[in-house]
Order: C-alpha cells, then sequence, then structure tokens
C-alpha cells in the first residue's frame, strides 16, 4: 500500500480537492499536497481516492511539455527552413492546407538539413507520410513470441482477432501486449504442434512450412475457444 501511496496523486473523498502523497506517516497517515498549492495537509488512507500513480503523472508532465512545444514550433511564424526556399516555393508551402503546414513545420524541429534538397525532401516525405491506422498499430506491436503464430493464422480468423480486439480498451502498449497475450492463439503456442511450427520455422526452408503442422496449429487453437 504504501508504494502505491507515495508520490501518487490523490482526491480527497467528499470533495473536489486534489493533492500528492508526500509522505506517509508511521501511523499510515497521508501527508498531501494540495494541488496549485505549497499547503500540505493529513488524511488518513481511507478518506482518499487515488488518481494517478507517480508514473502516470510524469507521462502527463512529459506530454504537456511536448504540447508547449509543439505549440511554439507552431506560433513560429517565419520558420527558419523558409531561408532554403524561393518565394514561389513558400508561397506553395503556404497554400498547403493547415494540417499539412504544421506537419511540415513539427518534423523540421526534429531534423537536420543543410541544403534546399534536405529540406524539398524533408517536405516531401512528410507530405507522403501515412498516419499508422488503427490495425497497423494493432499488428504492429504483437509480442515477438507469438508472431510467428500470427502468420500462420487464416485471414479469416485475422479479421476476427482485429474486430474482437475493438471490445478492449487498448490505450497503451501494455494494455496491446495483454491483448495479445490472451488470445487462444497465444496459448496454443505452447502447444506440442506450435512448437514444430516454431522449430520449421527456424529452418532454411522455412517458406515450405509443413501444412500437417499448420493444421494442427490451428485445431488446437479452436479447442481452446
Amino acid at each position: 500500500m504504501e508504494t502505491t501511496l507515495l508520490s501518487a496523486l490523490v482526491k480527497i473523498l467528499g470533495s473536489d480537492e486534489t493533492g500528492i502523497v508526500m509522505e506517509i506517516t508511521p501511523d499510515n497517515k497521508l501527508i498531501i499536497q494540495k494541488s496549485g498549492s505549497g499547503e500540505t495537509f493529513e488524511a488518513g488512507q481511507d478518506e482518499v481516492e487515488v488518481l494517478e500513480t507517480e508514473e502516470n503523472v510524469a507521462e502527463r508532465v512529459s506530454t504537456l511539455l511536448d504540447e508547449i512545444k509543439k505549440q511554439n514550433a507552431l506560433a513560429n511564424q517565419q520558420p527558419h527552413f523558409f531561408s532554403f526556399l524561393s518565394e514561389d516555393q513558400i508561397t506553395d508551402f503556404k497554400l498547403l492546407e493547415k494540417d499539412a503546414q504544421n506537419n511540415i513545420i513539427l518534423a523540421f524541429e526534429n531534423a537536420e538539413y543543410f541544403t534546399t534538397e534536405n529540406v524539398l525532401q524533408i517536405i516531401g516525405e512528410t507530405l507522403n507520410k501515412k498516419s499508422a491506422s488503427y490495425e497497423d498499430n494493432l499488428i504492429t506491436n504483437i509480442p515477438n513470441e507469438i508472431k510467428e503464430a500470427w502468420n500462420v493464422l487464416s485471414k479469416d480468423q485475422k479479421v476476427s482477432i482485429i474486430t474482437e480486439s475493438k471490445y478492449f480498451p487498448l490505450h497503451t502498449k501494455g494494455d496491446i501486449k495483454s491483448f495479445w497475450n490472451t488470445r487462444p492463439f497465444s496459448k496454443a503456442i505452447n502447444s506440442p504442434e506450435a512448437t514444430l511450427i516454431k522449430e520449421s520455422l527456424n529452418t532454411d526452408n522455412s517458406d515450405d512450412l509443413n501444412e500437417n503442422y499448420v493444421d494442427a496449429f490451428l485445431k488446437s487453437i479452436e479447442n481452446l475457444k
């Protein structure tokens, strides 16, 4: 309990006040610093509700700082990379949709460029870059140890799993990993049939998977449903 509460953001039950747990006394009382001030007060553990852990608070602070940096970059009316462009090229840039302009400006925040060619390349790459779809993000984050099994599933099975995922709160990479590790095909990884598939995938002839192994593996998945 102490590890959970120390440095946690908590809400005082029965009120709208929040604060950070600064200390836990020997008699398990919480010393809380009220949000937005340096004032501290004491409360019992049963008088508070944990809102966020220290890790989440740090993540939110980091996100806020990134957002401030982003806004500062977008507020710059004359981006530095304009100095590498002709007046016509700058005019073309200003004719782009606002979202496209913002994406390009942000791309230059973390890019190195020394010539007009560099600048035009970054602009071109940013304009052609597509945001990863929900499905792409889900598949990209499949744990390495079950990717081989995913690859041997049928198209219908894959579609079914992706559709099923939309009923889960997959907000973080941890949520996604947990989702994948609890799928029937993931549990089947430890079956004898799956072991044979893994061994065949590690051979030089991995493109020529033994169909019997695949069939046996898929049947083991069905048995786990």
